[in-house]
């Protein structure tokens, strides 16, 4: 499967640009604090202490959208 964008060392697939999509569409009033929260949690997506990567994961979602990948 083609692979849009890699971020910090995560390939982000087509399969993964639908899913936030989705997301992103089921909460649309959403700040992209709050989707980057519900993603970390759908993805099982933490640090080595066990935090979320939240603030990764908000990056990722920035470059994704100004790649016109996302809104």
């Amino acid at each position: 499967m083609e692979v849009p964008l890699k971020y910090r060392g995560r390939e982000v697939t087509a399969c993964d640009v639908a899913f936030i999509r989705t997301l992103i569409a089921e909460h649309p009033g959403a700040s992209r604090r709050a989707l980057s929260k519900k993603l970390c949690d759908a993805w099982h997506w933490v640090q080595p202490n066990g935090a979320p990567r939240d603030m990764v994961c908000r990056g990722l979602m920035l470059a994704l959208d100004r790649a016109g990948l996302i809104e």
